[in-house]
């Protein structure tokens, strides 16, 4: 069974996303839900320091409704932090205060296809309990540098975080596939052709300052059998928006037959 659920899925251009941030609108808890957050929100940073994992509790985007109409996908946003996300985005939340709303944080993922056909993976050592092992290059959308000026826009934090993890200027046409809902949050799917080869990729993000999360890329051939095999072997250690992108970039580019496939392929 899947652990996200699939909203909407298209192709969606720069130009047919439509995003109304509200700022300031932020969720207020009943007390009793509040201190669930407060509690569950001290022992994450227990766990994380214990780990040697720094904490960062920042500003980001709560996705409150969204819509597809004649190919367009609308966003409606508003504020929530990232301690909110953490004391809200978990099945325990869910079931303590089933009409609570959750924090429900916007994110954008890429499957990232290099010129000599691999598709770039990063891996994590330092993890904690919410994330695993392997994930295609993502992050949050933040309002801190995603809304200084104007309205914030997905394909400039996507643009974004491929620059601060990989020191790599997207300049290639970059589509959205689809948005997706995990218990932690949604996120916005895309793939992206680059006109750069992995090693080339490595070279500039060796010889770029970046953020240091990934602790390595790694690739998977673009082909059917590679991804659908790399989908099985990984079902529990990579993340599930990830897949989702995963799977969405194979619908694009390996067709309907492919995706419905992979819905029947047992995990190992």
């Amino acid at each position: 069974m899947e652990e996200f659920e699939l909203l909407a899925q298209g192709i969606f251009t720069d130009d047919a996303v439509d995003v109304d941030y509200r700022p300031g609108v932020r969720i207020r808890w009943e007390p009793s839900a509040g201190k669930f957050i407060d509690k569950v929100w001290e022992a994450y940073i227990r766990t994380s320091s214990d780990s040697g994992i720094s904490v960062y509790n920042g500003k980001v985007f709560r996705l409150d409704s969204f819509a597809r109409v004649d190919g367009r996908l609308s966003l409606t946003l508003s504020d929530i932090d990232f301690r909110s996300c953490i004391g809200s985005g978990t099945n325990q939340f869910a079931a303590a205060f089933p009409h609570a709303p959750q924090a429900n944080p916007l994110s954008v993922s890429v499957a990232l296809v290099t010129i000599d056909g691999r598709i770039v993976l990063e891996k994590r050592s330092r993890i904690d309990a919410r994330r695993r092992k392997y994930h295609v290059i993502a992050g949050f959308m933040e309002r801190d540098v995603d809304a200084l000026d104007t309205q914030p826009n997905p394909f400039d934090t996507l643009r974004r975080e491929v620059r601060e993890e990989l020191g790599l200027i997207l300049e290639c046409p970059l589509y959205g596939t689809g948005l997706v809902r995990a218990v932690y949050g949604s996120e916005i799917c895309f793939y992206c052709r680059l006109p750069v080869s992995f090693e080339r990729l490595l070279e500039i993000k060796a010889n770029s300052e970046t953020d240091c999360e990934i602790d390595a890329l790694e690739t998977i051939d673009d082909s059917p059998t590679a991804v659908a095999s790399f989908l099985v072997r990984h079902a529990t250690d990579f993340v599930p928006s990830g897949r989702a992108c995963l799977l969405l970039y194979g619908r694009q580019a390996y067709g309907e037959h492919w995706y419905d496939g992979i819905a029947n392929l047992p995990s190992v």
